[in-house]
């Protein structure tokens, strides 16, 4: 949302109450604040083709354990680890087939969580017309 050319987040909860998210802020009233963020689906070689997705990694500064999980098909969100690392990706295998997939990031931390980039490895398997 932009109010006087600022862009600001703003959020609810199920009890109707909104809040601004301000920058810097990784805590209410001390507590940590929980963090869930879905992906859009990604095809890989396309709508129309199945792949088999081997692994996933993933890029973040300062972690501080945010979980990964996948979506497959648009099926349940299944945990694939933690982030732990922020020098290095972290790597979590998959191997599993579909058309395409989404990832899940949730995180509960009072730091400065930030995913920076995913790379997928991927073999083609078959066309579906």
């Amino acid at each position: 949302m932009a109010i006087s050319g600022k862009r600001e987040l703003y959020f609810g909860v199920d009890d109707g109450e909104t809040f601004n998210f301000e920058e810097d802020t990784f805590t209410d009233d001390g507590t940590a604040i929980a963090s869930r963020v879905r992906t859009k689906n990604y095809y890989l070689s396309g709508p129309n083709q199945i792949d088999e997705i081997q692994r996933v990694w993933v890029y973040a500064d300062q972690p501080q354990g945010g979980n990964i999980s996948i979506s497959i098909d648009d099926g349940d969100y299944e945990y694939l680890g933690q982030v732990q690392e922020y020098q290095f990706p972290e790597k979590f295998d998959v191997w599993r087939k579909g058309f395409h997939f989404s990832l899940g990031i949730d995180e509960v931390s009072s730091g400065n969580f930030k995913v920076k980039g995913v790379n997928v490895m991927y073999e083609p398997q078959e066309e579906v017309l």
